[in-house]
């Protein structure tokens, strides 16, 4: 076997040896991620349809009044996320943590949008993200939002950025190792995913007049877990 193939045999050897030892590694995290996605999962299937159920005009639907189109984009937002949290386990799962943050990026950049709708009583920026045009800009608008190394490799993996594998870089070998890796990293992406599911059962459950008794002994899980894992830094949150 060539010396390429060896190492793509090895890094194939050492993903299946990731995926095996993700609960055992990151259990707490899992857990709470898994509890919180459940938690959420059953706010959103309580909510009676909605009438359009998301921003009509471009196709075709009559127009909605701003409560519908409010709720309509937070629960667009909710399925989202959920759909964002799944496809990026199997990443971590695997130990490929620094290209999983292109989807924190993504729940960092729901937080804002759903920040903007909450702040907006009319709906009109509920409209604009149901039929895309607000989504221009978000960068400069998430900046503040999350601090820190962890928003500028979300950043950089959001983009082809070399910033995200240069600190991989092994100067003795003059090369980038492509196997996986598991730190910190990766419990702080799941306790994100976790604390957004929360956050969001909170905001739903304010529009329909009904939070979750989940919310409070979940949240508390976040924070501790957040503060764990990044001492003195706040979590995420539209202010």
């Amino acid at each position: 076997m060539t010396s390429i193939g060896r190492v793509y045999r090895e890094t194939a050897e050492a993903e299946i040896r990731f995926q095996e030892s993700f609960l055992v590694d990151c259990r707490p995290q899992l857990l709470l991620v898994e509890r919180a996605m459940v938690a959420l999962g059953e706010v959103l299937a309580s909510i009676e349809p909605l009438d359009p159920p998301y921003a009509p005009g471009e196709i075709g639907l009559p127009p909605a009044g701003p409560s519908n189109l409010v709720l309509g984009a937070q629960f667009m937002i909710g399925a989202r996320a959920l759909r964002v949290i799944q496809a990026a386990r199997p990443m971590l799962a695997a130990g490929y943590e620094r290209e999983a943050m292109v989807n924190n990026r993504i729940i960092v950049e729901l937080i804002e949008h759903r920040r903007a709708i909450r702040k907006d009583a009319t709906g009109e920026e509920a409209r604009q993200w149901l039929t895309s045009p607000r989504g221009r800009g978000i960068g400069k608008r998430i900046r503040d939002l999350a601090k820190g190394d962890l928003y500028k490799l979300e950043s950089y993996a959001a983009h082809g950025d070399p910033r995200l594998i240069i600190p991989l870089f092994d100067h003795d070998r003059h090369s980038i190792p492509l196997a996986p890796a598991r730190s910190d990293l990766t419990r702080q992406s799941l306790v994100l995913y976790a604390g957004f599911l929360i956050d969001h059962m909170k905001v739903i459950g304010e529009l329909t007049g009904s939070i979750s008794s989940w919310f409070a002994p979940l949240r508390k899980e976040v924070e501790v877990e957040w503060e764990n894992l990044n001492p003195g830094q706040a979590f995420p949150a539209e202010s």
